[in-house]
């Protein structure tokens, strides 16, 4: 029973560490990104339509998140804030929704952005318990090569791609 335990964990240790990008320029990456595909979640599981994602860069070099989603009753908002983890790469970011985040940072989680197109219209974010996953587009919708793409980039980096649930956006 030992070695079927064992066997269970393989997968995980030789993913090693998420690789993130290399280096996001903060002012590029603000804006709107539209959700495309995630993995589901407990904190979006009322969302029926694809979310969005505001970003925007406060004076103080926080970035305020406004992420909003269709459900049954109607548009959700939740408003957070994120900051940047490494400031060598700005790929690492930590994000929450907890009213004082500032004082309280231990209710974020993690915000890795391990995939961006050269133009930022496309990216993968995930994070290192591999337990997270969304692709985002500056579009409402992407191409099904583009889909089969970020699919196999998220794949390489170790993430179970069958657990995916693309979104839909009017």
């Amino acid at each position: 029973m030992k070695w079927i335990l064992g066997l269970m964990f393989i997968p995980l240790c030789l993913r090693g560490e998420l690789k993130t990008v290399e280096s996001v320029d903060l002012d590029r990456y603000m804006g709107i990104w539209y959700e495309i595909a995630r993995f589901p979640n407990q904190f979006q599981r009322k969302c029926i339509k694809g979310g969005i994602a505001h970003y925007s860069l406060r004076d103080n070099g926080m970035v305020e998140v406004v992420n909003q989603c269709e459900t049954a009753k109607g548009t959700s908002y939740a408003k957070g804030v994120a900051w940047v983890v490494n400031p060598n790469s700005n790929a690492k970011l930590k994000v929450s929704f907890f009213p004082f985040a500032k004082y309280f940072k231990w209710f974020a989680g993690d915000y890795w952005i391990i995939y961006l197109d050269k133009d930022y219209q496309n990216a993968i974010v995930g994070d290192p318990s591999y337990k997270y996953l969304w692709f985002l587009s500056r579009s409402k919708s992407i191409s099904n090569d583009m889909y089969q793409n970020l699919k196999q980039i998220a794949s390489t980096k170790g993430f179970p791609v069958e657990k995916l649930k693309r979104v839909g956006h009017d």
